[in-house]
């Protein structure tokens, strides 16, 4: 029943990683007709769990019934890959990769595993597809141009620097690269002193190959990106914006070279801060993406070592203890920075700009920020946009405009929860009941 959905989706809020629960909740909402909904939160759990057959399974059959029979095909190659995999025990725990294997540059890490024994015994009608065959076979059928989960584009989205196998269209609505310039700068931020501070110690001497680059992890929608758009700001640097949940799908269905036009990307546009956001995507269990994270790190250990003086790197996460210990090291992401709740000269500073061209009435800005010590950035900004909802509605019953009153704010922050608390509480879940990611 339709009912039963906000329950699901609380209970999968406060369990993002539950793969059970999202596939119970997205094959109701296939059952239902939902089906634009179900891919959405397939594609959201593929991101936790790049190998998980149901999913997989979910993704194929949906996309078969919205009529996308092109997409639906690959994600069917990577399941039967993956169960194929299964089977003949070819998928295992990454190995920890050394720093010589990545500064060789080696093309060993990149192939698929070798085939056990059990394998060379099968007929060749009953052997199952490889993962490196299937990876091959994606190369090799991917049409040119065509872009990943739509027919027919109708918004193309062109880069400023050469394709090198990266799609010149891309689905609108769903984003993998963006170049563009700063929105803001340190200088202009208020509140956040001592992170400002760190922040400007980066940008004095950004992503150098003794230092690598800057990682920034906290809770969500306490301003990471905010953070990154300010050091490019203060570089003066344009940013290259590269959304790694979103690009990891494309990897998995399309091979690594997808993974080389990041970097091209950013070469071509240099100088510029390069941006990987949602870093935590890359850090799956499946051979694919494990063969990713590889390639990623050598490519990245490249532009580091070459281009560090022109192309700042600066990488964010919401879930730092899902990060391989590998991709953190000192030479990758020298810099590690907690970027948690605004303080409150901060809280402040956000209120006062939302309400800036709203018609307001007597605001304490001041005694909302103290009212609001453990909210983020974006939900102070919800608080703005309730409480503005609150007061048009009003307007619309009585027939009478009122402006935003301390009664709409505080009864929005009422209702609004903060989410950073439960946060912290998992990230110390993880710190204490493993031995985690080394965050410096």
């Amino acid at each position: 029943m339709d009912t039963n959905f906000p329950a699901l989706r609380e209970a999968l809020a406060n369990d993002v990683e539950n793969v059970t629960l999202r596939v119970h909740l997205c094959d109701l909402l296939i059952e239902h007709g939902r089906d634009d909904e179900a891919l959405a939160d397939i594609r959201a759990g593929l991101a936790y769990a790049p190998d998980d057959v149901a999913l997989l399974g979910l993704a194929t059959r949906v996309l078969d019934r919205m009529g996308n029979s092109d997409l639906a095909r690959r994600y069917e190659r990577v399941l039967d890959a993956v169960i194929g995999a299964v089977e003949l025990e070819e998928i295992a725990p990454p190995e920890p990769t050394t720093a010589d294997e990545h500064s060789s540059g080696s093309t060993a890490s990149a192939t698929s595993p070798t085939p056990s024994s059990t394998q060379d015994e099968l007929s060749e009608a009953q052997r199952e597809p490889s993962l490196g065959a299937v990876i091959h076979d994606l190369r090799e059928g991917d049409d040119a141009g065509t872009p990943i989960g739509h027919d027919s584009p109708t918004a193309p989205v062109t880069f400023h620097g050469p394709p090198q196998g990266w799609d010149a269209t891309i689905e609108p609505g769903r984003r993998l690269i963006e170049i563009r310039q700063p929105w803001t700068s340190l200088d202009r931020l208020v509140g956040m002193t001592k992170l400002r501070g760190d922040l400007y110690a980066f940008c004095d001497n950004p992503s150098t190959p003794q230092l690598g680059g800057l990682l920034l992890w906290g809770p969500p929608g306490c301003g990471k990106a905010t953070m990154a758009d300010a050091c490019a700001g203060t570089l003066e640097r344009q940013v290259v914006h590269v959304h790694v949940a979103e690009a990891v799908e494309t990897w998995l269905v399309k091979g690594r070279h997808e993974i080389a036009a990041i970097f091209a990307e950013a070469e071509a546009n240099a100088p510029c801060v390069l941006f990987l956001d949602g870093l935590d995507a890359l850090c799956g269990h499946a051979s694919l993406v494990t063969q990713a994270l590889r390639e990623f790190m050598t490519r990245l250990d490249k532009l580091v070592r070459d281009c560090g003086d022109r192309i700042a790197v600066i990488g964010s996460t919401q879930r730092p203890w899902l990060l391989n210990r590998n991709v953190i090291e000192a030479r990758r992401f020298g810099t590690q920075l907690l970027v948690q709740s605004p303080d409150a000269e901060a809280r402040a500073a956000i209120i006062r700009q939302q309400l800036a061209d709203r018609p307001i009435g007597r605001i304490d800005t001041e005694g909302l920020a103290a009212a609001t010590p453990t909210y983020s950035a974006a939900e102070l900004v919800f608080v703005c946009e309730l409480a503005t909802e609150y007061a048009i509605f009003d307007s619309i019953d009585t027939g009478e405009t009122r402006p935003v009153t301390m009664k709409d704010l505080v009864r929005a922050i009422d209702e609004t929860a903060p989410s950073t608390a439960q946060w912290f509480r998992t990230a110390r879940d993880h710190a204490t009941n493993s031995t985690g990611t080394d965050l410096r």
